[in-house]
């Protein structure tokens, strides 16, 4: 029932009400709500791997080096998270676009981008 609730909720936000197909939203691809808890636990995943050595060290340093063209892409989108949440306040598709475009990105940084 969980289940059924947030993707009728996640397509309500994203303007997908008129077009609702239940099948769609438990895809695993695409712009659902399955493809972005997919994306949330791949995340979680990588920070839990990560060193706390690793995380320590950037609070000390503050700044990051995004060498790769996805690590850019990603940089860039997190850019525009301010303008997206006060866009959200009156459009809450807005915020629905803005992770699905973010989970794109990860994806393709995750896919593209060896463990270092």
């Amino acid at each position: 029932m969980q289940k059924i609730s947030s993707c009728a909720r996640y397509a309500a936000l994203n303007d997908m009400a008129l077009n609702f197909n239940f099948d769609d939203m438990l895809d695993g691809k695409g712009n659902n709500i399955c493809y972005l808890i997919s994306t949330h636990g791949t995340l979680c995943t990588v920070i839990n791997t990560a060193g706390s050595d690793d995380i320590e060290a950037l609070k000390k340093t503050g700044g990051i080096k995004l060498v790769h063209p996805d690590e850019r892409a990603i940089g860039r989108e997190l850019l525009q998270f301010e303008e997206v949440v006060e866009k959200a306040c009156l459009l809450p598709n807005k915020l629905c676009m803005y992770t699905y475009s973010m989970s794109q990105k990860v994806s393709s940084f995750l896919t593209n981008c060896p463990e270092k």
